[in-house]
């Protein structure tokens, strides 16, 4: 893992996302347009684990000043555990000065909700009939500014 690198997405990287993500959250469905605008528009900010051009996780944000909303994290499910979503979502917030992080994790994810909770997010609320009818924990991560 020592050749890994975090990069910006750019729209090479299009296709890839698409498979990862749906390979990873397969009941999220996003038009083939969503996954372009993803990499292209300015509001959105995706970084990408990347090891000689494959793509074995990435982040999507949605950033407004020093606040982000998390719109996706996959990894590989052969590279999960290996801290990749962690080293992810914080070169994520460093690079665009992210002091509160908010994401919306499904109630049956239990998995992701642990590793949410595991790394400081705290449950802020319930977004009710999120996904196909099942709600969603609202979960928030304050970072600390140190000057």
């Amino acid at each position: 893992m020592d050749s890994l690198r975090i990069i910006q997405l750019d729209c090479s990287f299009c296709g890839k996302l698409k498979e990862l993500h749906n390979e990873c959250l397969p009941m999220v469905h996003y038009s083939d347009d969503s996954y372009g605008e993803f990499l292209k528009l300015p509001q959105f900010k995706t970084y990408g684990f990347v090891e000689q051009n494959e793509l074995l996780g990435f982040v999507i944000l949605t950033v407004n000043q020093d606040e982000a909303d998390v719109v996706s994290v996959c990894v590989n499910p052969n590279y999960r555990r290996k801290g990749i979503a962690r080293r992810l979502l914080a070169y994520s917030c460093n690079i665009n000065k992210i002091k509160t992080l908010f994401i919306e994790v499904l109630e049956s994810n239990s998995k992701a909700i642990s590793f949410y909770k595991g790394i400081g997010f705290q449950q802020v609320g319930i977004r009710k009939n999120y996904l196909n009818n099942e709600n969603a924990i609202v979960m928030r991560l304050t970072l600390l500014s140190i000057n």
